[in-house]
């Protein structure tokens, strides 16, 4: 847990679920990979991007609000790297609609193809 100063994400940000934290802290998560930030018993997924202080993070106005930050504060969060899950999870409701219906599509296409096998074994 790293107590962090909350800013404002950028509009170009706000509308791509970016997440501007130093790398220092986000181990173990690169640039452009999906993160999970936790804090006050919720959390939020977005895409890690550089470009913070050491002592800032950038959120959306949507994220504080999951989160229950105080803008322009001090606040304790807990970042981790995201796994397969978390990264379908977030594609699925991206702000950004391009990355939501590949995201959906994608789900489908492997739902049709696992009922495709299951009829292929019963026919």
């Amino acid at each position: 847990m790293v107590s962090l100063v909350v800013r404002d994400a950028s509009t170009e940000d706000y509308f791509n679920d970016i997440i501007r934290i130093h790398a220092d802290n986000r181990p173990g998560s690169k640039a452009g990979h999906v993160i999970v930030v936790k804090a006050n018993g919720a959390k939020v997924r977005g895409i890690a991007r550089g470009g913070a202080a050491t002592d800032e993070v950038f959120l959306s106005g949507d994220a504080q609000l999951k989160l229950s930050l105080a803008r322009n504060s001090v606040n304790h969060i807990e970042i981790c790297s995201g796994n397969l899950l978390s990264e379908v999870y977030w594609a699925w409701r991206a702000s950004d609609p391009t990355a939501r219906i590949a995201a959906r599509l994608a789900v489908l296409s492997v739902v049709l193809g696992a009922l495709g096998v299951v009829l292929g074994f019963l026919a």
